[in-house]
């Protein structure tokens, strides 16, 4: 799939960086992490399989079609994705975001 040819706008801007006025592909700030362990991973990649769903952009991580959350579905790493619990997960994690 390719965004641009399923209707999305190389220049649309989300919510988030409209607000805080941030353009381009990187962010402004950013903080440097180091993984941990495997629990501290798996938040990493709730993270960003739920930031379509972060900033208005999909409903629900799965209807976000660019989003590598559909290949953990199909390989079994993922099943059915409670989105409350998600957010509870990764919401302590991803404090300054």
């Amino acid at each position: 799939m390719n965004f641009l040819k399923e209707g999305g706008d190389e220049f649309a801007q989300s919510t988030s960086r409209l607000k805080h006025r941030h353009r381009g592909v990187w962010q402004k700030r950013f903080w440097e992490h180091q993984i941990r362990d495997e629990r501290d991973l798996q938040n990493h990649i709730d993270y960003i399989h739920y930031n379509p769903v972060k900033h208005g952009l999909a409903k629900n991580v799965d209807q976000w079609s660019w989003s590598t959350y559909h290949k953990y579905v199909e390989s079994g790493r993922y099943g059915k994705v409670d989105l409350e619990e998600m957010q509870e997960r990764i919401g302590d994690v991803f404090v300054g975001e």
